[in-house]
């Protein structure tokens, strides 16, 4: 037996997906305390920011590719045989070792969910010898997918977690209707809506004519035809999304206080 107030409310697991350019890493970078798992120089944008308002902020980046890793830092976080592992193997440690290390107080970002797939897809090219890839090798990509997943589900990582991703457009073959989907293979582009808590999509709109035209952007949560999205969190449709007006928000549904914005612009950006 119990009651609503035995429910535990869990952590925010927030994915911040579509196109590019439209903002995600600039947002995600304003959530307290950041540290970035990333998969290409996507903070340029938020240094090019930080220069133009000149702004005194620092994040913490590891940044993973397919090479040979020599940083120090590296080893002693995950271990002297991890410059030697693959791009796939270096993301799915270091989420591991991240979930278990950082607190309440902090927030994980993996940028981004579409290329982490990619490492994971060459992975099992070279070690099935596989190309195209078959019916067995996608399976292992689902089960290996699920595991990273479950790092950061589980009750152990205690910090924010953000995933950005990039979308895709996909037509529905009977009714040849267009819906946008986050950019991973497999039926795991379906699954990701059910282990996040937010599901938000980000858009650029542009309004108004030759001088007044204007670039405004959106976080949208609140469904349409083309875009599946929600907030456990019920944050509205936002323009110029900033952590400092997503935090209240995130500190109502989940009943604790959430850590200082790292940064927030000082303009609608």
């Amino acid at each position: 037996m119990g009651s609503l107030n035995d429910v535990s409310t869990g952590k925010p697991i927030i994915l911040l997906w579509g196109p590019g350019k439209v903002g995600k890493t600039v947002l995600a970078s304003q959530f307290g305390n950041c540290h970035f798992i990333s998969t290409e120089d996507g903070l340029a944008s938020v240094k090019s920011l930080r220069q133009k308002y000149k702004l005194d902020f620092d994040l913490k980046q590891y940044r993973i590719d397919e090479s040979k890793t020599t940083d120090p830092e590296f080893a002693e976080l995950c271990g002297k045989a991890f410059g030697n592992l693959s791009g796939w193997e270096k993301v799915k440690k270091m989420t591991e070792v991240l979930s278990y290390k950082l607190t309440e107080n902090d927030t994980l970002v993996l940028d981004h969910l579409t290329r982490i797939a990619d490492f994971l897809q060459k992975k099992i090219e070279k070690s099935s010898g596989h190309r195209p890839l078959q019916l067995q090798d996608w399976n292992t990509f689902v089960m290996e997918m699920k595991e990273l997943f479950e790092f950061l589900k589980a009750a152990s990582c205690k910090c924010t977690v953000i995933l950005l991703g990039h979308e895709e457009y996909m037509k529905d073959e009977a009714t040849g209707a267009l819906q946008r989907l986050i950019l991973i293979p497999t039926k795991m582009r379906y699954a990701v809506p059910a282990i996040v808590t937010d599901y938000l999509y980000m858009k650029t709109e542009f309004r108004g004519g030759g001088n007044n035209r204007k670039a405004i952007r959106t976080l949208q949560s609140v469904p349409d035809p083309v875009t599946n999205t929600g907030s456990y969190a019920l944050i509205p449709d936002i323009q110029y999304p900033t952590y400092a007006k997503l935090r209240p928000f995130f500190e109502t549904a989940y009943g604790r206080k959430f850590p200082e914005p790292t940064w927030t612009p000082p303009t609608d950006e």
